[in-house]
């Protein structure tokens, strides 16, 4: 059986989630009635893994963008390297979410777990809940929590804070 390595395929999921998301980027932008525009974050947060009986204290650190479309609707994608029990992952999601007012936001979608050796890549799905503070024009603070349900059972439970940049 021919596998990529993990930074191929890594790099094939990356090129593909860049795509979609500049794909609905343009769309968000083209199309009428609000205006829209791209947030790049980056993400640092700590929790725990927890796969039956067994729980491992996790960190992570990472990338967020987003596209905010104006009506409180948003797609993105996240790139967040994972460390669990000395075992390093990268994670791959594309993510949408809504903002309700006066900043509280929910988000989910699927993702990739591209885990070290000798453990198996899992896909994922991310659900969580963020507050996003605008500490100016362009520069925002949002304190986030996320679950991630993984495919094997494991779930991924983080609290982080994202310090993120509006173009």
């Amino acid at each position: 059986m021919n596998r990529l390595s993990v930074g191929g395929r890594g790099l094939i999921t990356g090129v593909v989630c860049f795509g979609l998301l500049s794909a609905v980027s343009s769309f968000g932008a083209e199309s009428g009635g609000h205006s829209g525009h791209p947030h790049l974050g980056v993400f640092v947060g700590a929790g725990e893994e927890k796969f039956g009986d067994f729980t491992l204290n996790a960190k992570a650190i990472g990338l967020v963008y987003e596209y905010k479309f104006g009506n409180g609707w948003d797609i993105g994608g996240v790139l967040e390297r994972l460390e669990v029990f000395n075992q390093t992952s990268t994670v791959a999601a594309v993510v949408a979410g809504y903002s309700f007012s006066p900043g509280i936001r929910l988000f989910g979608g699927p993702g990739y777990d591209f885990r070290s050796s000798p453990i198996e890549d899992v896909w994922l799905f991310r659900a969580g809940i963020g507050y996003e503070f605008h500490l100016s024009k362009r520069w925002t603070l949002a304190p986030e929590a996320y679950v991630d349900f993984i495919e094997n059972g494991a779930e991924t439970r983080m609290l982080g804070v994202v310090l993120g940049y509006a173009f």
